[in-house]
């Protein structure tokens, strides 16, 4: 038999998906199997702190829960997989990308244009220095400012969009 693994309340808050408040206002009534860092630190068994935490009370037995309609079931699983095919069409089709595309592709903007924004001091201070006029200086920065902005108005997701369009990959990455 292998050993038993000690849960505390954060672990069986990600395991169950929970919020930590949840889980310990869910699992009050249960007895630690050990306490740690002056009683503060608690550790369970998940043989403990099963039933509470799936809302099932600790005395009810499987023929105490509710009955479900295979009926219902049925039409519930036809529907999770339609919206399942859904996607996967949607990003087959290049209507859906997958955030951490999006998310890394506009990192990748924004570093780009910060970086040039916070360069046009040094860039640009010699050539102002040695402009005669005011009109001259605002038609430097303007042209500076808007060579920044311009990373910001490619668009590299619908790039990408028509290269990865059919992509199997980007069809398995959403299932």
């Amino acid at each position: 038999m292998a050993a038993a693994v000690h849960w505390s309340p954060i672990d069986l808050a990600n395991e169950f998906d929970l919020d930590v408040g949840t889980v310990k206002k869910r699992i009050s009534g249960v007895t630690p199997i050990k306490s740690t860092h002056n009683n503060r630190r608690h550790v369970y068994l998940m043989r403990d702190v099963c039933r509470p935490l799936l809302g099932i009370s600790v005395g009810a037995v499987v023929s105490d829960l509710p009955d479900l309609d295979p009926q219902q079931e049925a039409a519930r699983l036809n529907l999770a997989r339609r919206e399942k095919v859904e996607l996967e069409t949607s990003v087959a089709r290049g209507e859906l990308m997958a955030f951490e595309e999006v998310e890394e592709v506009w990192t990748e903007h924004i570093t780009n244009c910060k970086v040039k924004l916070l360069g046009l001091p040094s860039r640009l201070a010699h050539q102002v220095a040695a402009a005669d006029d005011v009109g001259e200086i605002k038609d430097l920065i303007e042209t500076c400012v808007r060579e920044a902005l311009e990373d910001l108005a490619e668009d590299e997701l619908k790039q990408q969009k028509k290269i990865g369009k059919g992509d199997k990959k980007s069809v398995d990455a959403t299932a």
